[in-house]
């Protein structure tokens, strides 16, 4: 589970998959609304990172400015089209949580 220390590095991390593909930078990372846990981030996807996708920060390693993710970048690029916002509704973390399929996390 990521800490608040680690949680405001993360901003511009480079976002890698589990088979070492970039899949591009955190730009916002989206608090549990009772727990407070960190437990998703935008990634900037797409030519010139110009879309934003969101990654379950679930199983996220963090070593350096380097955070890999269990998931591959072909997932990822593929995830639901959620546009970014301050808050995911229900139904956006449900549809999110089921494409990501984590049988510990649900909204």
């Amino acid at each position: 589970m990521l800490n608040r220390e680690q949680v405001d590095q993360l901003f511009d991390h480079e976002v890698y998959s589990s088979q070492g593909e970039r899949i591009g930078r955190v730009r916002r990372v989206y608090a549990d609304d009772i727990s407070g846990v960190p437990d998703w981030m935008t990634v900037s996807t797409g030519l010139f990172g110009t879309k934003e996708t969101y990654v379950l920060l679930t199983d996220a390693e963090i070593e350096g400015k380097r955070v890999t993710v269990p998931y591959t970048k072909e997932s990822v690029k593929h995830a639901p089209n959620v546009p970014p916002e301050e808050h995911l509704s229900p139904e956006e973390e449900r549809e999110l949580c089921g494409y990501y399929s984590h049988p510990d996390h649900t909204p």
